[in-house]
């Protein structure tokens, strides 16, 4: 201790106060390293009492019940996580069991909100998409937002894209990129979308990547890869594609020549000609993928 003392007793008071808050930082690092092990463990073994002792389907829906109504949130993700292993184009949720996952859209933990976005769209459940809507509205987590974002993308149509709009403008990256991705998603599945709303979104992308600063790399690969999507896809953005192909990021060079081969216009591919001397192979790679 004589040795500590010497080494401490001439510490200012902000300089105490700064060790003390590191110890507690420390430990509280260590709680919440501990807490992840115990709960990923309960999960898990949960997962394994369901599979030994739920012999008939009524036996396993109940227990699923069980596990979505419990009073821990390691139960309610375990029977989420269960139930998503179950979904398949074959095999239907059973009605109980899908208004059981939708009432816990609004759960305390912001893990099991994540979850739960996650298997009502793996579910294809259109019948929540108001209820994730009024959530992702509300949500205060980015990173559960965001989820919800793309579970919005699965289950939305077309009347949602004026609303996606609005939060692709957002501030927050996690909630911009989300909405891009969602965006990409109702591109994919609603095929009959009217010219002047497409051109509302294109637009929208545009303005939206325009505004992002160079020192956001992967803010600036998020929206890109939504407008590289092939149901996205669109000449308006040759300009941003041509740009960034100087960009000195790899990744973004990358996407921008994939943007222009998912344009699939033969006149473009001497631009990738141009650029295959690239000194990253991951991009040579991919503008040789492009021609």
């Amino acid at each position: 201790w004589k040795l500590w003392w010497e080494q401490n007793e001439n510490k200012t008071t902000e300089q105490w106060l700064e060790s003390q808050l590191d110890v507690i930082i420390n430990e509280n690092r260590e709680l919440k390293k501990r807490y992840e092990q115990t709960e990923n463990k309960l999960i898990e073994t949960l997962g394994q009492l369901y599979r030994v002792n739920s012999t008939s389907e009524t036996d396993r829906n109940k227990v699923l019940l069980s596990y979505l109504a419990g009073p821990l949130p390691a139960e309610r993700r375990a029977g989420l996580q269960i139930l998503m292993t179950l979904i398949s184009p074959k095999q239907q949720v059973a009605p109980e069991l899908q208004r059981a996952v939708r009432d816990l859209i609004d759960d305390p933990d912001p893990s099991v909100r994540a979850e739960c976005a996650k298997a009502l769209a793996a579910s294809n459940d259109r019948q929540a998409v108001d209820s994730v809507w009024k959530q992702m509205e509300a949500e205060t987590d980015p990173a559960v937002k965001q989820v919800l974002l793309l579970a919005i993308g699965q289950l939305g149509d077309k009347t949602f894209l004026q609303k996606l709009i609005q939060h692709l403008n957002s501030p927050l990256e996690t909630t911009s990129t989300g909405s891009a991705k969602a965006i990409a998603k109702i591109f994919q599945n609603q095929k009959d979308l009217p010219p002047d709303l497409k051109d509302l979104t294109i637009q929208s992308l545009i303005t939206r990547y325009q505004q992002i600063n160079d020192d956001q790399p992967a803010f600036k690969q998020g929206l890109l890869a939504t407008m590289t999507d092939e149901y996205v896809a669109d000449i308006r953005f040759l300009q941003i594609f041509k740009n960034e192909l100087a960009s000195p990021n790899p990744e973004i060079r990358r996407f921008a020549a994939r943007g222009i081969a998912s344009l699939r216009d033969e006149k473009l591919a001497t631009l990738l000609i141009d650029q295959l001397n690239d000194a990253e192979p991951a991009v040579r790679a991919e503008l040789a993928t492009g021609i």
